[in-house]
């Protein structure tokens, strides 16, 4: 074990500067391409991360308690591309190079020689009977059950040729697969490859999510936003995410569905009812790749080349005090799903170097 050592947030240490995320969210995860960085809010350091576990002692407070870790710790490769805390409340990892399963204390690494078909892992989403679905790039998709992977590519009956871009959990027990040539849904068994007699292009799917209520919702790259609530296919019309440029989808607790675009946008609707958000509100001119709903419903946003944004009193702000996450590509953001209010533990996994290393 390596000693913790008490840092001062704004100094900087090896290069990285430590910052204080601040707000409600009391743990923050920041997976970048060469480290992974904890910071958070408590009583106690939470080692739970892949390279830099950063911990402030206490709310009033900015000292911080700090421990890396790198590959040779045992990190698959520094590339994350996914994040996933499952049931048990332990952290999945999806990778360049592998699969990782992180219990706190260390990281157990899975690959080719486990029964996955691809080491590049693209998404991850746990299913409501509390199996781990892995989506890859090259490899399609693999199930994890009771200590065991299943893998399905064409030979499995995994309709789709394409990479898996992302994915999410039906509150029927299926799981959605979005694909590069189209959509996918596993249920009672069995995959079906949903298409034109659904309503739905056979096209990049770049995100999917379902509300509270059920709908399905889905982005298909340059061509618009979905909604499936009776069966079949609608797309979204104007005013509202109807251009091809949604990257990303989240449905919130009250029935908002915000929908991440590119060129500084976001849009948010409610009952058929759409409002654009955009600089303004204080949103920079970049596209929004990932976006979350926090434990006291503030919506957290990732972005691409620009860290980590959050909607503050009907505006958005940078989640940091300072450019500690500029410049970088957050590519998935989590909330943990143990979180109470106050206490409200925040995942962003991204790619790209720290500012001044």
């Amino acid at each position: 074990m390596r000693k913790l050592a008490r840092w001062t947030a704004g100094t900087a240490y090896q290069g990285m500067k430590i910052s204080w995320v601040g707000g409600i969210a009391a743990w923050a995860f920041l997976c970048v391409g060469y480290e992974v960085q904890v910071c958070g809010q408590g009583a106690a350091p939470l080692t739970v991360a892949e390279v830099t576990t950063v911990a402030a002692l206490a709310p009033e407070r900015e000292d911080w308690v700090a421990r890396n870790w790198q590959t040779d710790d045992g990190l698959p490769q520094n590339t994350i591309n996914a994040l996933v805390q499952t049931q048990d409340r332990f952290l999945w990892v999806g990778t360049g190079g592998g699969l990782s399963h992180f219990d706190g204390y260390r990281f157990r690494n899975f690959g080719l020689q486990d029964g996955l078909r691809s080491l590049r892992i693209s998404a991850l989403v746990e299913s409501r009977d509390g199996q781990l679905w892995i989506g890859t790039t090259g490899g399609g998709v693999s199930r994890w059950d009771k200590g065991t992977f299943t893998s399905y590519e064409s030979a499995e009956g995994f309709p789709s040729s394409g990479d898996v871009v992302c994915m999410t959990a039906g509150r029927d027990g299926s799981v959605w697969i979005g694909t590069s040539d189209g959509l996918v849904r596993w249920q009672e068994g069995k995959f079906t490859l949903i298409g034109h007699e659904w309503g739905l292009p056979r096209e990049q799917i770049r995100d999917v999510t379902e509300d509270g209520r059920g709908t399905l919702w889905v982005s298909v790259i340059e061509v618009g936003v979905f909604e499936n609530s009776s069966g079949r296919f609608v797309r979204v019309p104007t005013p509202g995410p109807a251009s091809g440029d949604c990257y990303s989808l989240m449905a919130a607790r009250d029935g908002t569905v915000w929908a991440g675009m590119g060129n500084g946008r976001i849009w948010k609707g409610k009952d058929g009812a759409w409002t654009l958000l955009g600089p303004a509100e204080g949103l920079p001119h970049t596209s929004f790749e990932c976006m979350v709903e926090g434990v006291d419903g503030t919506v957290w946003t990732g972005l691409r080349h620009g860290g980590v944004y959050r909607q503050k009193e009907g505006r958005f702000e940078r989640a940091t005090q300072d450019d500690v996450l500029a410049g970088r590509n957050v590519r998935s953001l989590l909330v943990d799903r143990g979180a109470t209010s106050g206490r409200a533990p925040l995942t962003a996994g991204s790619t790209g170097s720290p500012p001044g290393c």
